[in-house]
């Protein structure tokens, strides 16, 4: 009886979950930095079906990806507690705590050479960029003539696109602050780490996102399979 009311619990929560967010949550974690890692970015991305994997290939995975993946970061992004992003924390003590592979930093200030360093990232073994719509560490938002650039190369390059929104939800005028009018128009991510005031911690994946797109998986009942 316990296991069907827990059971219960979690279809509510992801029903409520997609009806608010537009989106489906498809991993929970004890803390936010779980959900940023590369190797479980890589175990989630090769989960998601299509009629690429029926071929035995991976449109966002190749060889190098899978054993030893990586990450990239946009310049100035806050970091994590733990693990590969903690390289990059704002926080001298907390980089002693890092480990894994150092992730690959995106400067966005010349938006001319996103589509380069994107690029490169893909082909140094990223098995996804993770950005930060609002930067934690000093509140400025990414211009929407980057967030244009980041989606337009991150599809060209089949980069999954990850959108940090652990301090955003909810608190920037929209669900996400992605979902903001001045940068929806442009696209949407692919998967998103959410927290802090979703009161807990996990990804969600957006079907309607740049890359989940070229999946074509529309069936409601695939949709809550792969989330399950």
């Amino acid at each position: 009886m316990l296991q069907h009311h827990i059971q219960d619990i979690g279809n509510r929560y992801r029903d409520a979950f997609r009806r608010f967010f537009t989106a489906e949550p498809i991993s929970l974690h004890g803390h936010v930095s779980d959900a940023s890692s590369p190797a479980l970015l890589t175990s989630l991305i090769s989960h998601l079906p299509s009629r690429h994997f029926i071929k035995g290939s991976n449109p966002f995975l190749g060889e190098e990806n899978r054993a030893n993946p990586s990450v990239a970061i946009l310049e100035g992004s806050y970091g994590a507690g733990y693990g590969p992003l903690a390289h990059n924390s704002v926080l001298e003590f907390v980089k002693l705590l890092a480990n894994g592979t150092k992730p690959t930093v995106i400067a966005t200030q010349n938006t001319a050479e996103i589509g380069r360093q994107v690029r490169n990232a893909k082909r140094s073994g990223c098995v996804a960029l993770i950005a930060e719509i609002v930067r934690a560490r000093d509140g400025v938002g990414i211009s929407q003539t980057a967030w244009k650039h980041l989606l337009r190369a991150c599809k060209k390059h089949n980069l999954v696109l990850v959108v940090d929104e652990a301090l955003t939800s909810i608190r920037c005028g929209a669900p996400f602050a992605h979902q903001l009018p001045q940068y929806q128009k442009h696209g949407l991510p692919d998967l998103v780490l959410f927290g802090k005031a979703v009161r807990t911690n996990g990804i969600a994946v957006d079907w309607r996102g740049i890359n989940m797109r070229k999946l074509a998986i529309t069936d409601p009942e695939e949709r809550l399979f792969i989330a399950l």
